[in-house]
């Protein structure tokens, strides 16, 4: 049997007489403690509780409260406590120096139950605390030492808030921060020293060490970074941001508005400023120098750097402005613009090195890196884009926005190079002397050196004009390739394109006149207008592709000159012809060579090609003559049937079927007339071959008169079948449709071809019959011409008469 066991046996049967003997047990010790129910006592040995892992200890069943075991997993002591196992020595029973485990934040704390402040001490000094009664919070030695009354102050550092007493709603963090501060509140101070010598003002907010060092009683001040504000003292509303920013600022003040409304952001940004007021710096060493300037804002490195005592200054970018001494109411925008600006005044420059040169010059504007780079001296100049103006040293009043325009402006200064305007990039880039100029649009007046008012709107317009003067170019690649041509004007991208030296020209719509080279005095209005006329002058187009050909081939000086086209493409196809004039979409359309024709109307004289001397005014009028000579006709579809010459067609749809003819009305009219008859010319002095063989009653006798109606819709289909001589745009108008009484109306006459085979059984050749010279023509009468063999005739019956008289009176006498 084990031993320990038999021990533990005889051990437990002992002490059973003694716990029935006794309230208390006493084991090595005989005199237990009459309040120990078990009193164990030993100076060599210990007690020994049951050992067992973790999971031995949560198995057991129903632990009761203040079971005890040692867990040899944790290596220590637990006892069960309500409803959990609690580590003897854990954070249930004491905060342990090194480290705490199984806390519960709902009830463990370090601190008062009561309404008294947590003090902490170091090496006996007053080291910080937590006053739940005023809102204090302290930590470092003898922060906030002579506090009384103050209320809701925070302090972090040695001597920190040292003196103050009544001040609130403080906070100071670093090395004697707010030190001598005793009434003023609401300051925030950061950094060794900061705020240093405040006592109390107000309203400060100081980060960095030696911040706002000397501030005594300055209101609603904010420094950040060392030194910032160093100097400062009574002023209120600044702000320092920077090392040394505003160190100087308030010394030598006196006056109420000096030294206040300054604002630094950057390493010793407005560090000299005394007594300068409503500054604004932002960057390194911005507004450095100032001392009594006014109103000026800086932002960048060593922006106005040197700025003295100008006020109402803006310069933004690294060493914008930077030269300025007295210069006043400047604004630059950009690294080293105004750069060299030393007293130049009411200056605006934007962009890296933006009127870098300028000195003394006054009202200029320059927005773009290299704007007005070398300007010196100039005044009221405007420069907007990148190079813009770039060489202008002395030239006033000039505007050029686009990146590089007017960049050789000036350049060989004389009296010129003033009061021009450029807008678009490179616009009049090349102009030297040129004055009075104004270009908009990417390379407009690219190439111009002295020509002086022009006017360029548009991309490439008078790119590569150089001498050219009063031009004015309106539509991108507008009088593009013009060198030294004056007096034109070009509105439409393309227009007048290649002119190089013809002057006086009127261009107005897309590629206008867009192969004119030395042509001068034209006028092309309308898309492609005079598109391929190259040396042609005095020319008109107005409309779409007018005289779009008008040029090409031309070799001699007549050849294509003195036409005038008004209309959607009238004289288009004209190469060569002169002299023409039309009016109207298309009309003269197809004209080539033909010369002095004039056409009035939609499509009027549309085929013609090379027929000259020809009129035509109406819709289609003429529309199918293409070699015909001097043809007239006056009226919608008024034309003739196939090329003839010397035609006349008068009248709505009217036609004409042979030369030499003349046409009044179309086959609806019913009545052609007018106060007194028609006369013809009949002056003996000018006939010839005078013979009396005219017929008389065997002429009239074998006439047949007849009544009849008139088959108005047969001829207007036998002229449509000749379509192909009228033109195939011709529509013409039926006349039964314009008068449907035409063809229903009685006519009394006679039968062309009965009247043409009379006169030729009788061998009299009579003009009364107008028989066709071609196989489209009509048979006609001329009704006038029947009174000569009818006045015949009676003469003749007359003879008759006369002599039946005489044998009558004979037979009577007898």
């Amino acid at each position: 049997m084990n031993n320990k066991f038999i021990y533990l046996s005889c051990l437990f049967m002992g002490l059973l007489p003694l716990r029935m003997m006794a309230q208390n047990v006493g084991i090595g010790t005989t005199t237990p403690a009459t309040s120990a129910a078990l009193d164990v006592s030993s100076t060599t040995k210990g007690i020994l509780i049951p050992r067992m892992t973790t999971a031995q200890r949560t198995a057991i069943a129903a632990p009761v409260n203040g079971l005890m075991v040692y867990d040899t997993g944790t290596n220590s002591f637990w006892y069960y406590k309500g409803s959990l196992w609690t580590e003897v020595g854990g954070t249930a029973g004491g905060w342990s120096l090194t480290g705490n485990t199984g806390i519960d934040t709902a009830i463990n704390f370090i601190g008062t139950t009561d309404n008294k402040p947590l003090r902490f001490r170091a090496g006996g000094y007053r080291s910080g605390g937590i006053d739940p009664n005023n809102g204090i919070v302290s930590l470092g030695i003898e922060a906030l030492l002579h506090n009384t009354s103050g209320s809701e102050n925070i302090a972090v550092g040695s001597n920190v808030l040292f003196s103050n007493t009544t001040g609130g709603n403080n906070t100071a963090i670093g090395g004697y921060a707010a030190y001598s501060n005793t009434s003023g509140s609401r300051n925030t101070a950061s950094g060794r020293d900061a705020l240093y010598s405040n006592t109390t003002g107000s309203n400060n907010s100081v980060y960095g060490a030696g911040a706002s060092y000397y501030n005594t009683t300055g209101n609603s001040n904010v420094a950040l970074g060392v030194r910032s504000l160093y100097n400062n003292t009574t002023r209120n509303n600044l702000v320092a941001i920077g090392d040394s920013a505003l160190y100087n600022n308030g010394t030598g003040a006196t006056g109420a508005l000096e030294a206040s409304g300054n604002t630094a952001v950057g390493s010793k940004a407005l560090f000299s400023n005394t007594t300068g007021y409503r500054n604004t710096a932002g960057g390194s060493r911005a507004l450095y120098s100032n001392t009594t300037g006014a109103g000026n804002t800086a932002h960048g490195f060593n922006a106005l750097t040197a700025n003295v005592s100008g006020a109402g200054n803006t310069g933004t970018g690294n060493y914008a402005l930077t030269a300025n001494l007295s210069g006043s109411n400047n604004t630059a925008g950009g690294a080293g613009a105004l750069y060299s600006n030393t007293t130049g005044e009411d200056n605006t420059a934007t962009g890296a090195a933006a009127m870098l040169a300028n000195t003394t010059g006054g009202g200029n504007t320059a927005a773009g890196r290299l704007a007005l780079y070398n300007n010196n001296t100039g005044y009221n100049n405007v420069a907007i884009g990148i190079g813009t103006l770039y060489s202008n040293t002395s030239g006033n009043s000039l505007v050029g926005i686009g990146d590089s325009a007017l960049y050789y402006n000036g350049t060989g200064a004389g009296s010129g190079a003033a009061y021009n305007t450029a807008v678009g990039s490179k616009a009049l880039y090349a102009n030297t002397q040129g004055s009075g100029n104004t270009a908009h649009g990417y390379r407009s007046l690219n190439d111009n050196t002295i020509g002086d008012n022009n006017t360029a709107t548009g991309y490439n317009a008078l790119s590569n004009s150089t001498e050219g003067f009063n031009n004015t170019a309106t539509g991108s690649f507008a009088l593009n390739a013009n060198s030294t041509g004056s007096f034109n004007v070009a509105v439409g991208s393309n227009a007048l394109f290649n002119n190089t030296t013809g002057s006086n020209n009127t261009a107005a719509g897309r590629t206008a006149l867009n192969f004119n080279t030395t042509g001068y005095s034209n006028v092309g209005i309308g898309t492609r207008a005079l598109y391929n006329n190259t040396t042609a002058s005095n020319l008109v187009a107005v409309g779409d592709s007018a005289l779009y050909r008008n040029g090409s081939g031309a070799t001699g000086t007549q050849e294509a000159t003195g036409n005038a086209a008004v209309g959607s493409k009238a004289l288009l196809g004209n190469t060569t012809g002169y002299n023409n004039t039309a009016g109207g979409s298309k009309a003269l359309y197809t004209n080539t060579s033909g010369f002095r024709n004039t056409a009035y109307g939609y499509s009027a004289l549309y085929l013609n090609s090379s027929g000259n001397y020809n009129t035509a005014v109406g819709t289609n009028a003429l529309l199918g003559n293409a070699t015909g000579d001097n043809n007239t006709a006056i009226g919608d579809a008024a034309g003739t049937v196939g090329n003839i010459s010397n035609a006349t067609a008068i009248g709505a749809d009217a036609s004409v079927d042979a030369s030499n003819k003349v046409r009044i009305g179309s086959t609806g009219v019913t009545s052609i007339g007018g106060q007194v008859s028609w006369t013809t010319y009949s002056d003996a002095r000018f006939k010839r071959n005078i013979k009396d063989n005219v017929p008389g009653l065997a002429f009239i006798n074998k006439l047949r008169p007849v009544t009849y109606t008139v088959d108005i819709d047969g001829i207007d289909d036998y002229y449509a079948g000749a379509k192909e001589l009228r033109g195939n745009m011709a529509t013409g108008i039926k006349a039964k449709q314009s008068n449907p009484m035409a063809a229903s109306n009685v006519q009394s006459g006679f039968l062309a071809q009965d009247v043409e085979k009379t006169a030729r059984e009788l061998g009299y050749d009579f003009s009364g019959v107008d028989i066709p010279t071609n196989d489209k023509a009509l048979y006609g009468l001329r009704y006038a011409d029947f009174v000569v063999p009818l006045v015949k005739a009676i003469q003749e019956q007359q003879e008759l008469i006369e002599a039946l008289k005489k044998r009558i009176a004979l037979l009577e006498n007898k």
